[in-house]
């Protein structure tokens, strides 16, 4: 306590204590700023890739890029080419982590419920994982388009999906970041993805 009190009486006393200003004069040489504003700069130099033609080369590059890059995306993971019939089952049930509440905030399941989407939803519409650049799996696409009557959403995993709707004119999607494939568990293609009750029948099937 006695410290307490005579740093508190010290710092009282500098505080009373009356300032002064004391010039001290140049201790250095002073110099003017120099450097070229960074803006300014940064305007010149896109001014004479501007007036040189290179600035369009770099956006058509870039455009060139763009529609390669959508025309011929990298293949969304390594997948196996099916070499023999299979077919398995993907169960989507899953289990609650938190409750589910409706508009009014009454619980409508409680966390730990079950629930399969496929009891209250249906998957109209099968769906054919292949690979766009093979032509083993494009004919497989056509023959299964002609034996369900185009009733299949085809999703390529690789390839020029884009050009092939083109030449099949039909729409064709790509499994963007892998999504599909990585939930089902698909690494082997062709395979042919369709809803039996409340699961999911999974067929690999042999491209010929």
């Amino acid at each position: 306590m006695p410290r307490l009190l005579s740093i508190v009486m010290t710092l009282a006393c500098l505080a009373a204590m009356p300032c002064h200003a004391i010039d001290l004069g140049k201790v250095g040489p002073v110099y003017a700023i120099t450097e070229p504003d960074f803006l300014v700069e940064i305007k010149a130099i896109v001014q004479s890739k501007v007036d040189s033609g290179e600035w369009a080369k770099i956006q058509r590059d870039m455009v060139r890029d763009s529609v390669k890059a959508m025309e011929h995306p990298a293949p969304v993971g390594t997948f196996a080419i099916a070499r023999e019939a299979k077919t398995w089952y993907y169960d989507p049930t899953t289990i609650l982590t938190k409750d589910i509440l409706d508009a009014q905030g009454q619980v409508l399941y409680p966390a730990g419920t079950r629930v399969n989407p496929l009891d209250v939803v249906t998957v109209g519409t099968a769906l054919f994982f292949f690979d766009a650049d093979d032509p083993l799996q494009v004919k497989t696409l056509e023959q299964t388009l002609t034996r369900l009557h185009g009733q299949i959403k085809p999703v390529a995993v690789a390839g020029s999906y884009l050009a092939l709707a083109r030449k099949l004119d039909r729409t064709i999607y790509f499994d963007q970041a892998a999504v599909y494939t990585k939930k089902l568990g698909i690494d082997v293609v062709p395979a042919l993805v369709s809803q039996v009750g409340n699961q999911l029948k999974i067929e690999e099937i042999i491209p010929q």
